[in-house]
């Protein structure tokens, strides 16, 4: 049999994947396509379909459309929508309009099983149609035909009767049989009123009518052969036979089954209206803002959720236009996609933007259907926050992806087939290995050291199962160097199988972690648990432990402080060490304390301020925070509590709201100029300071704009100032006012926006100092700062020719010294010069640390890369010839992981300094004497240590000295400007200095200097 099919539908893609799909079940037909309504009417005439399928949308109409005008012409044609996508809503509402079925274009497959079933139930349906018009017909012509009545009589399903008007039964079919459990002889002989209970006042009711009217239909009671009864059903007609005899007929049906399921039926409408209960309790649980609205976009119901999404509780938005929440900027698109869903379309992902109560904007996602019957739309609405954050993050993630594959902190990567060959292996993973060029080479080629140890079984089962294997700290023996001496190592991994897209097993995925230092640092963390232990200890919270029992097991210095003594552990109770009482001043019973109630319902207590009495009758406020223990089977075994005391919080909350008390003349007597203005920037309030500034009466300014009070000049800032004021921003400025005698006035203002409920700008409150005075002396002082600039630039160009042209002399000197002391033979003259060449190395330091310290304040940096280890040798070298640097040991260390950039000269300065100090301030007669330069760079920051074993400075002085002219007394006789050139030097390269030191045990410099790499 050929089936016809009537296809709605545009796109010719998929009208040719419909037609293979239906190929494909084996459907044999021959089918009509249609683009447009006329054209789906005329066919539904002439074409006369057995089956419809249609898309939800098309160009010219849509699906519900089509369906309502198949509902029209042949109800009874079965109807499938074969479309891209159908919401949830829109579905369970067509099926309930009588859509025969849905099938999804992306899941055609099951196409040609939903055609064959729906046209089964259509013949079905049909046959069922047929036989009811087949047995009405049969009723009419029983009483026309005997042959055709004895056939009936003998085979209908319901229970039949031929009696007599005075009761007597003539004759009972089968089913009279079975109903009553009685042989046609024995109905016969009970006679008519022996089947009947004749105590039902329905039987007198139903005779009457009959004999009346000649027929009758009601219920009655019958009563079984054993003598049990049940409910029937009665049809009732008396007619005459062929031979003018009066007869009547009786359809007798058991309604027992009936009556059961009517009650069933009550009893499910009752189930149904408590479901109906729990559906409204569900929607107003839920997270989602469900409502509908009216034609006027009036809200008729609105969920709960509304309140926490929208801060609007539902009574306030009933009757309120949705679009008075809409925000501005959506307006127009949500009235457009309002007008789409009227017309018929629904709306399963629409995205617009509310207004918070709090002001805040809210994205929203909704999905919405019109009901033309109801004129109401019903949507469902979720806060899409989350969700814009997670696209957001999804791209965000996406590109980390390899990222985090090439630069995560473990190792992973592929073997691919059953040889294990390196597909992919991470960076980490080639670290741990020290191996490269792995990637094509088996597992066995680069570890063949890991077959002794099993690790290819492992492998080989994953592949060979598909069941994972995974090991914490397992140890695993690496042959680094591959010289056959392995390396104990401890890895967390798992193997994975890594299967294809048809879900073949094609590979193993790795993830490994190196714990050798984890397992290696165990003994450290347990030590660690005890400075642990210490930290709870010294915590200022008061904090305890109970046991289940309410037993103090740990309590820390601040619990003993907050209770007054110190607890027996194991031994007294939580509640033996004060008295607890609810804020009202009632005691509260042990049974309901905290404590208490999280022992025994194992429910944290967070933050219900309580009042506690101590033992010497001091009453404190506290906020317990406990938090309950549990065991591995989840029964609880304690609770840890931490008590804040809060006292000190409530009594200036108290002495708070005593102060409020004194706004109000605060305000009055305030120094500040208070004005309050409107949206329209009129004067609505102005305290008598204002007035005072602006030497105006209160009358006089109120309803006046702003504008009136300044030039024009004033007033276009002023109109961009607000423009932010109204976005939301605190406006904080100085302003020129003009006063009423013409005066300007300079003032510092404060405003802040004020909005109403809805977050509608409604004016601002202004906090207004005159400053005219302040802003007089202000231009004063910039002009001397900058004659003051002038002085110190002209004083370090004179100190620099100053400091540069006295070397010359010194020098001089020292070579007119040089010749002496090769000449002479007198001792107490050669003692004389070594005093002068002394004096004079002392000015010449003098003089080049002034040049340095005028260098470092005139100069600008002169970035350029510093070879660290090659400049700190040379700088030691050069010092080696200090007569103070003889025997003293030096250590250099200096790891450059990253190149260091900044001012080599600057640098230098640092160093040199730093470490001819070290030289200076060492021990004399001490033979194990040493200097330490230890430095670490990378692309951030250089550190540096310098340390010695010399003498040390007091803590006293740390302070100090960085200070200039500051020397220490008794020791050598220096400038006092060595360090505090280095302090200044250092934070002109944008990095800090530090000392440690303690007199007799040396000192250390610890420098942080800024990489300044370009």
């Amino acid at each position: 049999m050929i089936t016809k099919i009537l296809i709605i539908e545009h796109d010719s893609n998929d009208m040719e994947l419909i037609e293979q799909e239906l190929k494909k079940g084996k459907v044999n037909f021959i089918v009509e396509i249609v683009h447009t309504k006329k054209e789906y009417e005329k066919a539904i005439h002439n074409f006369k379909p057995d089956i419809i399928l249609s898309n939800y949308t098309f160009p010219s109409f849509d699906g519900p459309s089509a369906f309502k005008i198949k509902e029209k012409l042949v109800p009874q044609t079965p109807f499938i929508f074969v479309s891209k996508s159908i919401g949830e809503g829109n579905a369970i509402e067509l099926i309930k309009n009588g859509v025969t079925d849905f099938v999804l274009k992306e899941s055609l497959s099951s196409l040609s099983l939903k055609v064959n079933r729906a046209l089964q139930q259509a013949k079905r349906a049909k046959s069922n149609a047929l036989l009811k018009q087949s047995e009405e017909k049969k009723t009419q012509e029983l009483f026309q035909n005997e042959a055709k009545f004895r056939s009936f009589f003998e085979n209908s399903m319901d229970g039949l009767l031929l009696t007599v008007t005075d009761g007597e039964i003539l004759a009972a079919n089968p089913a009279a049989c079975e109903i009553f459990q009685m042989t046609e002889e024995e109905i016969i002989n009970s006679g008519r009123f022996g089947l009947v209970d004749n105590t039902d006042p329905q039987l007198k009711i139903l005779l009457e009518e009959r004999q009346r009217t000649g027929r009758v239909k009601g219920e009655i009671t019958f009563i079984h052969k054993d003598g049990s009864r049940f409910p029937g059903e009665l049809t009732s007609v008396m007619f005459k036979d062929v031979n003018g005899e009066e007869r009547t007929s009786m359809i007798i049906r058991d309604i027992t089954e009936r009556r059961e399921t009517e009650q069933k039926l009550v009893i499910t409408s009752n189930e149904l209206q408590q479901a109906l209960n729990d559906l409204n309790i569900i929607l107003d649980s839920s997270l989602n803002v469900i409502c509908s609205f009216d034609d006027e976009g009036r809200f008729v119901h609105v969920n709960s959720a509304s309140e926490y999404i929208w801060g609007y509780k539902p009574q306030e938005l009933i009757g309120k236009k949705y679009m008075d929440l809409v925000f501005q900027g959506d307006a127009e698109i949500t009235t457009k996609t309002d007008a789409d869903i009227r017309s018929g379309e629904s709306v399963t992902m629409f995205e617009n933007r509310y207004n918070h109560k709090n002001g805040s904007v809210v994205p929203m996602l909704w999905s919405a259907k019109w009901d033309d019957k109801y004129k109401l739309s019903y949507c469902i609405g979720t806060d899409a926050t989350e969700k814009k954050n997670l696209e957001k993050a999804f791209e965000v993630e996406r590109r980390r992806f390899m990222d985090l594959y090439l630069q995560a902190p473990s190792c992973m990567g592929i073997l691919k087939g059953p040889n294990h060959v390196f597909e992919m292996a991470n960076p980490f993973y080639l670290r741990l290995i020290d191996k490269k060029n792995i990637i094509g080479k088996t597992v066995k080629e680069v570890l063949p050291e890991l077959e002794a140890q099993g690790i290819f079984k492992f492998l080989d089962t994953v592949y060979q199962t598909g069941e994972t294997f995974s090991a914490n700290e397992m140890l695993v023996k690496f042959d680094f160097d591959g010289n056959g001496k392995l390396v104990d190592t401890y890895l967390n991994f798992i193997y994975q199988a890594h299967r294809n897209i048809d879900g073949d097993i094609d590979g193993i995925l790795f993830f490994a972690i190196d714990a050798t230092e984890q397992v290696l640092s165990r003994k450290k963390i347990r030590e660690s648990k005890k400075s642990y232990r210490e930290l709870i200890e010294n915590l200022p919270v008061a904090t305890y432990s109970c046991d289940a029992k309410g037993r103090i097991m740990i309590y820390n210095k601040a619990a003993v402080a907050l209770w007054g003594r110190k607890p027996e552990i194991g031994k007294d109770l939580w509640f033996g060490l004060w008295k607890i009482y609810s804020l009202d001043g009632n005691p509260i019973p042990l049974k309901s304390c905290p404590m208490a109630v999280v022992l025994k319902e194992g429910k944290a207590v967070i933050g219900e301020e309580i009042i506690i009495e101590r033992s010497n009758g001091d009453k404190l406020n506290v906020l317990p925070y406990i938090v309950p223990i549990f065991d591995s089977s989840g029964l609880t075994t304690g609770a840890i509590n931490m008590l804040m005391d809060i006292t000190g919080i409530k009594n200036a909350e108290m002495a708070l709201k005593e102060s409020e008390k004194k706004y109000r003349q605060i305000v009055e007597t305030a120094q500040e100029g208070m004005w309050l203005i409107d949206e329209n920037n009129k004067t609505t309030f102005v305290n008598s300071k204002m007035g005072e500034i602006l030497e105006y009466t209160r009358e006089e300014m109120m309803d006046k704009e702003i504008y009136s009070f300044m030039n024009e000049k004033g007033k276009q800032i002023v109109d961009k100032l607000l423009l932010l004021r109204k976005e939301k921003y605190s406006l904080q400025s100085r302003f020129k006012f003009i006063s009423k005698n013409g005066k300007e006035i300079w003032t510092n203002v404060a405003a802040n926006p004020i909005f109403d409920e809805t977050g509608i700008y409604k004016g601002s409150l202004a906090m207004v100092t005159d400053i005219t005075d302040r802003k007089r002396a202000e231009e004063k002082l910039e002009q001397q700062n900058l004659e003051l600039i002038k002085t110190n630039s002209e004083l370090d160009r004179f100190v620099y020719s100053v400091s540069h042209d006295l070397r010359s002399p010194l020098t001089s000197v020292l070579g007119l010294i040089s010749f002496i002391e090769e000449e002479s033979q007198e001792t107490d003259t050669l003692e004389h010069i070594k005093m002068i060449r002394n004096s004079i190395n002392r000015l010449d330091k003098f003089i080049k640390n002034i040049l340095s310290y005028s260098r470092n304040k005139r100069t600008g940096l002169e970035v350029k890369k510093i070879p660290l280890q090659k400049t700190i040798i040379d700088i030691v070298d050069s010092l080696h010839s200090m007569e103070e640097a003889k025997g003293i040991h030096f250590e250099i260390d200096i790891q450059e992981k990253d190149s260091f950039y900044s001012d080599s000269l600057r640098f230098n300065t640092i160093l040199e300094n730093l470490i001819s100090n070290a030289v200076k301030y060492h021990k004399k007669n001490r033979t194990d004497s040493y200097i330490k330069i230890t430095g670490k760079s990378d692309y951030k920051k250089l550190q540096l240590s310098i340390l010695d074993n010399g003498i040390g400075i007091d803590l006293a002085h740390h302070n100090k000295i960085f200070d200039m002219f500051f020397r220490l007394s008794g020791k050598t006789e220096g400038s006092g400007i060595g360090l505090y050139i280095v302090k200044e030097t250092v934070e002109k390269l944008q990095g800090s200095i530090q000392v440690e030191s303690e007199l007799a045990t040396g000192t250390t410099f610890n420098i942080t200097l800024k990489n300044l790499k370009p």
